[in-house]
C-alpha cells in the first residue's frame, strides 16, 4: 500500500473517532449532577392580588365593621404581634386600630387639631403620620406638623411627647430597636433615636439639603420620606416630597453598614414613571418603603398612584396599580387595581403587603400568592 493512501486511510480513520467521541459513541456519558435552582426574589404583579381591608373609599370618620368605617386621609399603617393594624390617620387626627375580626376603633386623638399630652381621650394630634409598634404594644407616632414624636402606651392610657424638633414622615426600626428616620426642615439628614436615651446621632447626611452619595458625613439628602433596614444592616431611604415646596428628589437610596451612600435607583429631581434598572428607573414622590426578608424593597410610589418594587440587583418593576392612572377604589389582580396617593406600606403577620390609600381613604391589602 502506498504510503498517500495509507495516510488517507489513518485520516478517515481519526475523524470517525472524534466523530464517535463528540456524540459519545461506544461510552456512557458521565451523569451530571442537577443544578439547583435559583429561587426567585420579589413577586410579580400575575401572582397578587388587592382587597380592601377596611374603609368606604369615601372620606369620613366612622369605627365601625371594616367595610363601613371611615378613614380622612390615612398615611401610614402598623402591626403589632397579634395581627392589630394601626392607623395614622392624618386629618382626622387619630390613631386608629383594625383588630383581626375588622373592627375599627379609635384608640386616641380626633379633631380638633392640638398638640397636647395626657389621657387618650384628651390627647391631640396636628399630622400623625408614621407609625409604629413596639414590643410592648407602645405605638409611637411621628406628629409632623408639631415637630414631636409621641407615643400612645394604650395599656397606661395615655399619650406622652418622647423628643421635639423631630420632622420625620415614615419611621422605621433598626435592628436594635432605635428609631431611623429623616431629620431637619428638609428632611436633609438621617437620624438615629435611641428610645431609651433620648440621644439622637446622624447617620448619614451633611446637614444640608441636596444630592450627594459617598460617605455619610459627606453625603446629601431632601426630603427623607420612608425608610427602612434589611438584615444586613443596609439602611434604605426614600426621596419624595416636600409639602412646603412642592418639590421632590424622586430617588431610592441606600447607607451600607460602612457609612457609604449609594443611589439604588431614580435620577435626582426627575419625576416620571419607567421601570428599569437603576438610573434608568422613574419615581414620582415616593413615600414609604419596607423590606423583606429577601431584601427586595417595596415603595409606594404616591404620585404614579401604584407600588413598585426593588429587587437586590436594583431591576424596577411595578407590583399593583396601574401607574399613572389614579382611581377610586378597584380591588381584584394587582395589574388592574387602582389606588389614590398610596402613602404608606407594612407588612401583615401572614408577608402580605398593607397600604394605606391615602386619598381612597381606605386600607388596602396586596395578597401575594
Amino acid at each position: 500500500m502506498g504510503k498517500g493512501k495509507w495516510l488517507s486511510i489513518c485520516i478517515v480513520l481519526f475523524l470517525a473517532g472524534a466523530l464517535l467521541a463528540g456524540c459519545g459513541g461506544g461510552r456512557q456519558a458521565t451523569p451530571q449532577a442537577e443544578q439547583p435552582k435559583a429561587q426567585p426574589v420579589g413577586h410579580l404583579a400575575a401572582n397578587a392580588t388587592v382587597e380592601t381591608v377596611a374603609g368606604t373609599g369615601e372620606p369620613g370618620m366612622a369605627d365601625g365593621p371594616a367595610l363601613e368605617a371611615q378613614f380622612n386621609w390615612p398615611v401610614d399603617v402598623a402591626v403589632d404581634g397579634e395581627g392589630n393594624i394601626y392607623v395614622s390617620d392624618r386629618e382626622n387626627r387619630r390613631i386608629a386600630k383594625i383588630a383581626p375580626d375588622g373592627t375599627v376603633t379609635t384608640i386616641t386623638g380626633g379633631n380638633p387639631i392640638g398638640d397636647k399630652d395626657g389621657s387618650l381621650q384628651e390627647a391631640r394630634f396636628a399630622t400623625p403620620w408614621g407609625i409604629l409598634v413596639g414590643p410592648q404594644g407602645q405605638i409611637y407616632v411621628a406628629d409632623t406638623d408639631n415637630a414631636k414624636l409621641r407615643v400612645v402606651l394604650p395599656g397606661e392610657g395615655k399619650v406622652e411627647t418622647v423628643t421635639d424638633r423631630f420632622h420625620a414622615y415614615q419611621m422605621a426600626f433598626d435592628q436594635e430597636g432605635n428609631i431611623l428616620a429623616g431629620w431637619g426642615l428638609d428632611r436633609q439628614s438621617v437620624i438615629r433615636l435611641n428610645l431609651e436615651t433620648k440621644q439622637r446621632e446622624t447617620v448619614a447626611g451633611s446637614g444640608s439639603a441636596g444630592y450627594r452619595d459617598g460617605p455619610a458625613g459627606e453625603a446629601r439628602f431632601s426630603f427623607v420620606s420612608g425608610i427602612g433596614m434589611d438584615a444586613e444592616g443596609n439602611i434604605f431611604v426614600s426621596e419624595g416630597v416636600n409639602i412646603r415646596l412642592l418639590a421632590g428628589s424622586h430617588l431610592i437610596r441606600k447607607i451600607a453598614p460602612d457609612g457609604q451612600v449609594t443611589t439604588v435607583a431614580g435620577a435626582y429631581t426627575q419625576a416620571g414613571y419607567r421601570d428599569g434598572k437603576g438610573d434608568q428607573a422613574r419615581f414620582k414622590y415616593p413615600v414609604d418603603l419596607v423590606v423583606d426578608a429577601q431584601g427586595v424593597l417595596y415603595i409606594a410610589d404616591a404620585g404614579n398612584n401604584c407600588i413598585r418594587q426593588i429587587t437586590p440587583d436594583g431591576v424596577v418593576t411595578t407590583l399593583a396599580g396601574v401607574c399613572g392612572e389614579p382611581g377610586d377604589l378597584v380591588d381584584g389582580p394587582a395589574a388592574e387595581a387602582r389606588f389614590k396617593n398610596p402613602q404608606g406600606l407594612a407588612f401583615d403577620k401572614d408577608g402580605n403587603l398593607l397600604v394605606a390609600d391615602t386619598l381612597n381613604h381606605c386600607i388596602r391589602r396586596i395578597v401575594f400568592q
